[in-house]
């Protein structure tokens, strides 16, 4: 959320948020009610992890409670939102669109009725499938092994408790002078 907060900035949007476990919101964020919040949004973010208390969290009930002119976009994880009442929400124009790439099954099914509105924009979970990323990850991984091979500590190391294993302790020091 505070992520979307600095993207949103250079736009000079009033922001709103809901979330029963924040009391100190970020400065300029209004904390509200969700109630309140979908009643008052022209768009509507989710971004909260899928828990048991969030699994549906975006029901009929809920869905009802936007502006025909409001946008939803979920980016969080797709239980979040009842996607049969979503679908007819924007089949019935009641929501105005909604921008989704987490479904309630993925990967989505071909014959679902999301696929053929023209109300809502669908695309994969795939925010760090970037060109930027992968050969970011292929040289940070090659560099690991080149660092190994050298008997030095990889920079970035998933799990450091590795290194008290007695056969990498021996490769890494193998080297040492």
């Amino acid at each position: 959320g505070r992520e979307l907060l600095a993207l949103a900035a250079p736009f000079e949007l009033r922001l709103i948020a809901a979330d029963p476990y924040v009391s100190d919101p970020p400065a300029g964020v209004e904390l509200v009610e969700l109630e309140e919040l979908l009643r008052r949004s022209d768009f509507v973010v989710c971004l909260c992890p899928l828990t048991d208390e969030t699994r549906g969290l975006l029901d009929a009930r809920r869905l009802a409670l936007l502006k025909p002119t409001a946008f939803l976009v979920n980016v969080a994880r797709g239980p979040i939102v009842d996607q049969r009442a979503l679908t007819e929400a924007l089949r019935e124009r009641r929501l105005a669109g909604a921008a989704l790439d987490v479904f309630e099954q993925e990967p989505i099914d071909a014959d679902d009725p999301l696929l053929d509105l023209d109300n809502v924009i669908l695309s994969p979970h795939a925010v760090a499938l970037t060109d930027e990323a992968f050969a970011d990850s292929g040289r940070s991984a090659s560099e690991a092994v080149l660092a190994f091979a050298r008997g030095e500590v990889p920079r970035h190391l998933a799990n450091p408790e590795a290194l008290d294993h007695p056969r990498l302790r021996d490769r890494l020091y193998a080297h040492a002078p």
